[in-house]
């Protein structure tokens, strides 16, 4: 063992890098069991942290995929055009959710991704994924069940369009939104709301207007509060029956 190994600074350093990460969707792939070994490997990954601006594109639909993203601070909006243009919201990701598997399959991003905010995430280049795949048997079943999740994802949200009336679209939506931001699902919570009201509208087939309206009938229920994009959210159990109450429908897995 090297006296870097036995570095106390070091290695605390490395438990606090490991505790920041723990809810990154690819935690196991720079974070084995090891300690020493642990810090070794994230040394030798070499990972490449960056930032995009709000407005900016992480990727173009018909890129290359040369790299997997995890965000680590911030959000980012996924979306596609369709043959006349008009813009169609597929997803948001937030600290810890990965983006750009979905393009596994044909080597090419089919979409956009665009940060909602100063984002800052990790880049993870493909070929070290397909070689740390090719040498350790969990990340491999990682990557299947996460690639599972993608698909799980747009099931829910094709589930929720076509069975959900506006009021319990927009209460999964704020439940979901609640559980992927703070890690928690029953609990009160409090939050800002990184896009804006037109793209939660484009997102849950709603427009607008029925988006605030909706807000607003919330709010005189005393259920939420909603200023601007600040949502404080007072009684969860009327939101969940608002949803319909079915864990199916209200969550999607996180990714």
């Amino acid at each position: 063992m090297t006296a870097a190994q036995t570095n106390p600074a070091k290695l605390t350093e490395y438990r606090q890098r490991r505790r920041a990460c723990s809810n990154c969707a690819l935690h196991c792939l720079c974070f084995p069991p090891s300690l020493y070994d642990g810090r070794r490997h994230l040394e030798e990954l070499n990972l490449r942290q960056r930032w995009i601006k709000q407005g900016d594109h992480l990727f173009l639909s018909g890129q290359r995929l040369r790299s997997l993203f995890v965000v680590r601070v911030g959000s980012v909006k996924c979306y596609d055009l369709s043959p006349a243009g008009d813009t169609m919201v597929m997803g948001f990701r937030f600290p810890g959710e990965l983006v750009g598997l979905d393009a596994l399959d044909a080597g090419v991003h089919a979409g956009y991704v665009i940060g909602l905010e100063d984002t800052h995430y990790c880049e993870i280049p493909l070929s070290t994924l397909h070689r740390l795949q090719n040498s350790r048997l969990e990340l491999r079943q990682l990557v299947t069940q996460l690639l599972c999740r993608v698909l799980a994802d747009v099931r829910s949200l094709l589930q929720v369009i076509r069975h959900l009336d506006a009021r319990a679209r927009l209460a999964w939506f704020l439940l979901n939104l609640a559980s992927r931001l703070t890690g928690q699902e029953t609990i009160k919570c409090e939050f800002r709301l990184s896009m804006d009201r037109n793209d939660i509208a484009n997102y849950l087939g709603l427009t607008i207007g029925t988006v605030s309206r909706t807000l607003t009938d919330y709010q005189k229920a005393g259920i939420l509060s909603a200023r601007g994009k600040s949502i404080q959210i007072f009684d969860v159990r009327a939101l969940r029956k608002l949803s319909g109450s079915d864990p199916a429908v209200i969550s999607l897995a996180k990714h």
